[in-house]
C-alpha cells in the first residue's frame, strides 16, 4: 500500500536489520571508527552502549563484516534471552567449528577454550561480537565473564565487544566492566540529521520527492528523540495516515496526529 501510492520501490521505513537503509550520520562514523580501533589495536573488551533503536545492532553487523575481509575469525551473536549453553554452541558454530548443540557445556567449553589457546597460537585474532548481552540470561553474562579470564584473552589476539543501553548497563558484571579497554557510546541523531535520515531513506526507496515538508521535520526530533527504530515507527505511520487522508505529503497536523499511536520502545 505505502510503496504503490507513494511511488517508492520498497517501504523505506520497515525496522529491519539491513544495511541497505544504512545512514552513516557523523554519529555512527565516529562509533564504527571507534569499533574497529579496539579490533586493530587488539583490545581485550570493549563497550557499546546507546539507547535501544540506535542501531547498535546494525553497527555489529557492519563492523563484523568489515573484520572477516580483513581475515580475523568472528563471532556475531545476539545474546537476547539466552542462556549460557546456547550462547557456547552458537559461538562455536559462527566460529565454523560445526553444531555442537548435542555435546556438554564442559565438552562445548573445553572446544571453545582449545580453539582460541590454537588461535593465539598461530596469531590469528578472534573477534567477539555480544550483542544485548544485558539482556541475556544471568549465566550468559558469567560466561563472557569467564571468557575474558582466558590466558587466549590476555595476549591480545581475542578482542570481546558487548552491547548495551544506558538503562541495562548496570547488568553488566563488573568483572566484564573492569575488563573494559573502551567505552563507545553512540548517540541519538541530532535534529539536522534526523531530517537527512529520513530524506536518506526515502532517496534509497527510490523517491526524489519530499514525503515530509520541513514543516513536519521540526516536529520529528522532538517526537522520536533522533532514535532511528521510533523515526522509523513514526514515519511508517504517517504515511499510512496521509494515505487515508488522500493526501500528497505529511503535513504538521497528520504527523502529530500519527505520532499519538507511537508505542515508544
Amino acid at each position: 500500500m505505502i510503496e504503490e501510492y507513494w511511488g517508492l520501490q520498497f517501504n523505506p521505513f520497515q525496522n529491519v536489520l539491513s544495511d541497505r537503509w544504512y545512514y552513516e550520520s557523523p554519529m555512527h562514523e565516529e562509533t564504527l571508527s571507534r569499533l574497529y580501533y579496539v579490533i586493530e589495536q587488539r583490545q581485550k573488551c570493549g563497550l557499546l552502549c546507546g539507547e535501544e533503536g540506535a542501531g547498535k545492532s546494525l553497527l555489529f553487523e557492519i563492523i563484523a563484516r568489515q573484520a572477516k575481509r580483513a581475515q580475523r575469525q568472528v563471532a556475531l551473536i545476539d545474546t537476547y534471552g539466552m542462556e549460557e549453553g546456547e550462547l557456547l554452541w552458537k559461538t562455536l558454530g559462527e566460529l565454523g567449528l560445526g553444531n555442537h548443540s548435542s555435546k556438554s557445556r564442559g565438552e562445548q567449553w573445553r572446544l571453545l577454550s582449545d580453539h582460541l589457546h590454537g588461535a593465539t597460537s598461530a596469531h590469528q585474532q578472534v573477534v567477539l561480537l555480544f550483542d544485548h548481552l544485558s539482556q541475556s540470561e544471568p549465566q550468559c553474562r558469567v560466561l563472557v565473564e569467564r571468557l575474558l579470564h582466558l590466558p587466549a584473552c590476555t595476549k591480545g589476539w581475542v578482542t570481546v565487544i558487548v552491547s548495551t543501553s544506558p538503562l541495562q548497563l548496570k547488568q553488566i558484571p563488573k568483572g566484564i566492566l573492569s575488563q573494559i579497554d573502551l567505552k563507545i557510546t553512540l548517540d541519538s541523531l541530532d535534529a539536522y540529521h534526523t531530517g537527512e535520515y529520513v530524506n536518506h531513506a526515502i532517496q534509497k526507496a527510490g523517491s526524489k520527492k519530499s514525503l515530509f515538508p520541513v514543516s513536519t521535520m521540526h516536529h520529528m526530533h522532538e517526537q522520536t528523540l533522533g532514535i532511528p527504530r521510533r523515526i522509523n515507527r513514526l514515519c511508517h505511520l504517517s504515511l499510512i495516515g496521509a494515505i487515508e487522508a488522500n493526501a500528497k505529503s505529511v503535513d504538521p497536523d497528520l504527523f502529530l496526529s500519527s505520532s499519538k499511536e507511537l508505542v515508544v520502545g
